[in-house]
């Protein structure tokens, strides 16, 4: 392992094959396909992954939702008369407990501890307020927002939808849903897990009615999804943490399909 470089794993992914919109029905995108016992490969419509599976198999779904999480602020000097400065990006990546948050925050460079950020709606009203408690690297900030009585109901009204970086558009209305789901729940995601963005309540109907079992996980994307990796080696890459809740009844059917998989290989 310490021989591998990440450089390795970087291959061309021509610009116009990275879609920027999603299809206009779910689940009409493609699927590839791995032959475990041939190693063959191909690919299928994603609305054929129903009859992928057999009766009594386990698919496991991560309900997490996706937050409305890139802010923007703006930046308030700490001394003298607090005149308003340049517009800041705050993206949320973490709770931290009570009212802070893990943050980045882009331009970050002039944004120092212990200065005051507020957040305005489209009327010019502020909404949000938050002090910088900690810095970190690469723009990462600890922040604490003044108490608000809901804050994922302000993210709502303000915030936008935090797009991958090959999304070379802004965020719109659609992807409040689109970009979620369709099974999606527990809030705190800063992005979707993608490869659920695919089904359909009917897909899940299908699967149901031939005899699979659905159980539900949730797993909170985070910080890792957008930081680069800045260093050379494979064995280097220190991954962010990230978030999940596993009830005892998922548990139990992930236990219980280990443990028959392993029988039937015998």
């Amino acid at each position: 392992m310490s021989d591998l470089l990440v450089s390795d794993f970087g291959f061309e992914l021509p610009e116009e094959l990275i879609a920027q919109q999603p299809p206009a029905t779910r689940g009409s995108s493609r699927m590839m396909l791995l032959n475990r016992a041939t190693g063959k490969t191909g690919d299928r419509p994603f609305a054929d992954f129903p009859s992928q599976l057999r009766a009594g198999d386990l698919l496991v779904l991560n309900d997490s939702r996706v937050i409305p999480a890139r802010l923007f602020a703006r930046r308030t000097l700490c001394r003298e008369k607090e005149k308003p400065t340049g517009r800041i990006e705050v993206m949320l990546t973490e709770p931290a407990g009570g009212n802070q948050w893990h943050a980045l925050v882009r331009p970050g460079r002039k944004v120092a501890i212990g200065e005051r950020l507020v957040f305005p709606a489209a009327t010019g009203e502020i909404v949000l307020e938050a002090e910088v408690l900690e810095r970190g690297q690469y723009g990462d900030r600890l922040i604490e927002f003044a108490p608000v009585e809901d804050i994922f109901g302000i993210l709502e009204r303000i915030g936008h939808m935090p797009l991958p970086p090959y999304i070379h558009r802004d965020d719109a209305l659609d992807d409040r849903e689109r970009y979620q789901t369709v099974y999606s729940q527990e809030k705190g995601s800063v992005a979707a897990p993608t490869a659920g963005l695919h089904f359909t309540p009917q897909m899940l109907k299908d699967i149901e009615a031939r005899g699979v079992e659905l159980a539900k996980i949730t797993l909170h994307v985070g910080l890792g999804t957008f930081a680069p990796l800045r260093v050379e080696r494979v064995d280097e890459v220190r991954l962010h943490r990230e978030r999940y809740t596993l009830s005892a009844q998922a548990a139990d059917a992930l236990n219980r399909a280990s443990t028959e998989r392993r029988w039937k290989m015998r």
